[in-house]
């Protein structure tokens, strides 16, 4: 893996569209009813957009990409 074609910066209010924020969500529920499956119930989520939105007010989210 190049270094120099990854980029990590703080997710902007700009940038979290409901689209965006949509995305997120699932991913992050997804990653952690495998990551953790022996700790919650089948139906509980880990997040929802609400808790991403403050999150982002917070400056408390990175994003990172790849380009290669």
């Amino acid at each position: 893996m190049d270094i120099n074609k990854l980029s990590v910066e703080l997710l902007s209010a700009e940038q979290s569209e409901a689209d965006v924020l949509d995305h997120l969500v699932s991913l992050v529920n997804q990653v952690y009813k495998v990551s953790e499956a022996n700790f919650w119930k089948d139906d509980y989520l880990r997040t929802d957009v609400q808790r991403l939105r403050k999150a982002v007010g917070k400056s408390g989210i990175l994003t990172a990409s790849y380009e290669g």
